[in-house]
């Protein structure tokens, strides 16, 4: 056991700057940050008597320099002797190898510097980092160089392949001496897991930011109190990879004039409120542009923007705001923190409970609207398009005044009635291309932004990933459909006229959004829609080529639309009357006619060639266009397999009950015939009769058969 007077020695010699005084000494107190010696000692033949005139405590005093309160006071008589076994010792080296110190660890704890030659002091010693030939060739190689509390977990870093370094008597006893040894260093500071290793690791990062390339600060998670990088690495799992993995995401840069403990208090309030201020503006910044919002079972990160709104999982957030920090100010020492990491834990960030798109003038409280609104603004009028004007009435409508004022309506339904779905779509029918069918939904579309959606890919509609469509009032599908694909059928119907839809993305839960979908498609193909015999979805015009290939027209048009035009035709949607105007009412035309002849299933079209041919014969009998008719149902139904056959080789045969089934739907006052053993026969009307009952059932203009 040490007397009392050799741990008087061990303590002075732990002191800076301590000068003798006539009881005993003065000296910079090592447990605070002391510029002008405050603290005085002496010993006497009981104990050794400690006291900082700032204040600091007895407990606190010992704790800094590394010794036990028992070693202030004198053993008692009786108590046993304790025998100082030395358990470790660390070898100092300067910038060429060469031995300058070791420092020995002593249990019970303990911490003595010996030089050289045998003397137990560090008088005369030149004091250097620990491993400081290690560190330099390290920044010599743009390494990490670790500044960590002691010089077992330097000793620990060093197994695994860091580069680590600390001082004589810990980070509280920093000198600047050592400044010299950090030029152009890439420094990571790691604070033990307590205040007094928070306090002196805050100190040497304000002082080697000055100097060294960069300064980043890392505080090691899951370590318990006291904790350091040695207990880090005896975590299970924690290894080089996963080190260099959280120095990357989690390690902060350092603010240069955090921390100088030598400032003002009134610098330090004046620094505090910019960082709070800084803190404010960052919290605004991202709430503008970021927000919380259960997405299907998953709760996301909303990014909103002028171009779209994307769905971020908390790793996408980490990593675009990774070269973005706040400041953490509620310790004693403010300290940088990742920008993400700090928002997502803020009591103000912005966060909604559900996601909808809602064409409506008032949001429901707590509901993330992703509709923005129109991004023009209504100025000017009809008298401001004419060119538009020409292309609508002229070009899309073909110069037929009926069909130009549905069109008309359908657009300024669309402005006035957001939140009315029109149920009815627009289709442009041409042969030729040029003709300014994309030029006259890109017009219109100017009117919505991101709330225009043009595809040119059918399964970018009826496809399995549809986030495009999550905030889309119109979409135009251009040569995107074909009217006999059967998979885009369903969808496309669904979108003109189902009141939601489900929104799939890659990775993510789906979820449903209310649908306010208008529709409109251009093709060059004759068969343009699905538009099936009873179908009352599609308006299909087929467009004039009056200005097909006009390049001159085509670009005045442009002119005049980003040339206010946008603005005008806004104005005019908004100012068209729609009292007398029903949208589900839908003007009948040739193209229409046509794309439900092309859309009739194999079972119409053979009843309607039947009834166009005068002469059509079944079982060699030639149809009476006047009269009742009376033929044998097999004969009927080996007509129609026989149609069936020749137009789709792969036609299964049907049963008597299904071709009986949909004959009675087609055909009007049928009834079942039979003399004696001939076969059953169907007594149906005359062909005349005929085709007036299934124009009229269908919605057929009345001049698509011939009446004779």
């Amino acid at each position: 056991m040490n007397t009392l007077d050799e741990n008087w020695n061990l303590f002075c010699s732990k002191l800076e700057q301590a000068k003798p005084t006539s009881n005993g000494i003065i000296a910079r107190c090592p447990a605070h940050d002391d510029v002008k010696p405050s603290l005085t000692a002496s010993c006497n033949s009981e104990k050794i008597l400690a006291k900082c005139q700032t204040g600091c405590s007895f407990e606190s005093i010992v704790t800094a320099v590394g010794m036990n309160q028992s070693q202030f006071f004198a053993p008692s008589n009786h108590s046993k002797t304790t025998k100082m076994k030395e358990v470790c010792r660390y070898r100092y080296e300067n910038k060429d190898g060469k031995h300058t110190v070791d420092i020995v660890r002593f249990e019970p704890k303990d911490f003595r510097p010996q030089r050289p030659d045998g003397k137990w002091t560090l008088e005369g010693v030149v004091r250097v980092p620990y491993r400081l030939p290690q560190i330099l060739a390290g920044i010599k190689d743009s390494k990490d160089i670790l500044i960590l509390e002691g010089e077992k977990d330097c000793d620990n870093a060093a197994k695994i392949g860091l580069t680590a370094t600390t001082f004589p008597g810990g980070t509280g006893k920093w000198l600047d001496e050592y400044l010299k040894f950090f030029q152009e260093a890439k420094v990571i500071c790691i604070p033990d897991n307590d205040p007094p290793g928070q306090k002196g690791m805050h100190l040497i990062a304000s002082k080697i930011v000055k100097v060294a390339k960069s300064v980043r600060w890392l505080e090691l998670p899951d370590i318990p109190e006291k904790g350091d990088l040695s207990d880090w690495l005896s975590i299970e799992g924690n290894n080089l990879d996963k080190f260099k993995t959280l120095a990357t995401e989690t390690a902060v840069p350092w603010i240069s004039d955090i921390v100088d403990q030598e400032q003002a208090s009134s610098d330090n309030f004046n620094k505090r409120h910019e960082l709070k201020s800084f803190n404010a503006k960052l919290l605004d910044e991202l709430n503008q542009k970021y927000a919380i919002a259960p997405v299907g079972n998953k709760t996301l990160i909303l990014e909103e923007s002028e171009e779209e709104i994307r769905f971020l999982t908390p790793s996408d957030f980490r990593l675009a705001l990774q070269n973005r920090f706040a400041t953490d100010c509620s310790g004693k020492f403010p300290k940088q923190i990742q920008a993400s990491t700090w928002w997502l834990t803020h009591p103000e960030r912005r966060e909604y409970k559900s996601v909808d798109f809602l064409p409506i003038p008032e949001t429901p409280y707590g509901v993330f609207n992703m509709w923005k609104g129109f991004t023009v603004k209504p100025i000017g009028g009809l008298e401001n398009i004419p060119l538009f004007h020409e292309l609508l009435d002229e070009v899309i409508c073909s110069g037929n005044e009926l069909w130009a004022i549905y069109l008309w309506g359908w657009l300024a339904h669309m402005v006035q009635f957001t939140e009315e779905k029109p149920g009815v779509a627009v289709v442009m029918r041409s042969d030729a291309q040029g003709v300014g069918k994309s030029r006259f939904a890109e017009y219109v579309g100017s009117l919505l932004g991101r709330h225009f959606t043009a595809v040119t890919h059918g399964h970018h509609i009826h496809g399995n990933f549809n986030s495009h469509l999550k905030d889309t009032l119109l979409l135009f599908g251009d040569e995107a459909v074909w009217g006999g694909d059967k998979s885009a059928e369903s969808i496309i119907k669904q979108l003109i006229t189902e009141l939601s839809i489900m929104i799939e993305m890659k990775g993510k839960d789906a979820f449903e959004v209310k649908s306010f979908h208008r529709v409109m498609l251009a093709t060059n193909s004759e068969w343009a829609a699905p538009v099936s015999l009873t179908d009352r979805r599609y308006f299909v015009l087929d467009v004039s080529e009056s200005r097909r290939n006009d390049y001159d027209f085509f670009k005045k048009l442009k002119d005049e639309q980003t040339n206010g035009g946008s603005e005008a035709l806004l104005q005019a949607l908004m100012d068209y009357d729609l009292s007398d105007f029903e949208v589900r009412i839908i003007p009948n035309t040739p193209a229409r006619l046509d794309q439900k002849l092309l859309s009739m299933d194999m079972f119409q079209k053979w009843w309607f060639d039947v009834l166009c041919d005068e002469d059509f014969t079944i079982g060699e009998k030639v149809l009476d266009l006047e009269n009742y008719n009376r033929i044998v149902i097999s004969n009927l139904k080996t007509s129609f397999e026989e149609y069936a056959k020749e137009h789709n080789p792969k036609h299964r045969l049907w049963t008597v009950q299904n071709f009986c089934g949909q004959f009675r739907k087609l055909v009007s006052n049928v009834e079942v015939k039979r003399s004696g053993s001939v076969p059953r026969e169907y007594q149906f009307p005359s062909i005349n009769e005929c085709k007036l009952y299934f124009a009229d059932k269908y919605s057929l203009d009345s001049d698509v058969f011939e009446i004779n």
